[in-house]
């Protein structure tokens, strides 16, 4: 599951929270994975989804990161990113997508009004997305830290570090090579 704030899409002056169910099988696709937009109240998040968002594909895993990115097109409603780690675009083997949906007044768009794509097979695009008050590409320092990160602590090493909108996507890849054992 993930699970991120994502605005006050209604204008109920709530914040929502978007939830990601990536193994989720919507429409009998087996983990092709969905997220799930779900208003907030004066008595809390409700228990019932506003809006399903679903994956196109089995085992995409679509949902497996989501974040509220705010308002990235200046309408003032805010926008929605939803990554799939195992999609496989143009025949490119779980190379990966983040798909952004816009708000608008009459909530988030069912459809994404554009879709990213990993660039070789086995990027894994979209394993998570986080937003960022900067709108920027990452300094090299900061590369350096989100590599080394991710090889110390679960062996991935990183291809690709992308700012789109406010949103930051890192692309993986799992190492191959063994790890010591500590």
């Amino acid at each position: 599951w993930a699970v991120a704030g994502a605005g006050d899409g209604d204008r109920d002056g709530f914040d929502d929270v978007l939830v990601g169910a990536h193994f989720a099988d919507p429409l009998s696709l087996m983990d092709a994975g969905q997220a799930r937009l779900f208003p907030g109240s004066a008595t809390g998040t409700s228990s019932t989804p506003s809006q399903t968002f679903n994956g196109a594909s089995a085992g995409s895993l679509f949902g497996v990161s989501v974040a509220g990115v705010g308002d990235v097109t200046g309408d003032n409603f805010p926008d929605l990113m939803i990554g799939a780690n195992l999609a496989d675009p143009g025949s490119r083997m779980d190379a990966g997508t983040a798909s952004r949906f816009l708000g608008t007044a009459a909530g988030v768009g069912p459809a994404p009004s554009r879709v990213v794509e990993g660039q070789r097979a086995g990027d894994f695009f979209g394993v998570s997305i986080a937003t960022s008050a900067r709108t920027r590409h990452p300094t090299p320092r900061e590369r350096r830290y989100v590599r080394r990160s991710l090889r110390q602590s679960a062996g991935f090493s990183i291809n690709r570090c992308t700012t789109y909108a406010s949103a930051t996507l890192v692309t993986v890849r799992k190492n191959t090579a063994r790890l010591p054992v500590a």
